[in-house]
């Protein structure tokens, strides 16, 4: 398969998959990691618009690659993370 096609797929899946951050220690509520939500909160901190996007698109692939679906809001994302 060409490169940009397998490029165009991963992007979709990251795009479509939804990933759950589960509040408390009784996971009894949760909400979906939004990337606009991420850039925004980036922005407010003074990074510049596209790369506070670069970022949240980068987070969103690497919890969708390393099928990190369901995690809890205490928990960290391991150090081997960009």
């Amino acid at each position: 398969m060409p490169a940009a096609i397998c490029r165009a797929a991963l992007s979709l899946t990251a795009h479509v998959s939804q990933v759950k951050v589960w509040l408390g220690d009784d996971r009894a509520h949760y909400y979906v990691l939004s990337r606009f939500l991420v850039s925004r909160s980036l922005t407010v901190t003074k990074i510049p618009h596209m790369k506070a996007v670069k970022i949240a698109l980068e987070l969103k692939k690497y919890c969708v690659d390393n099928d990190l679906l369901d995690i809890a809001q205490a928990s960290s994302l391991p150090t081997g993370c960009r």
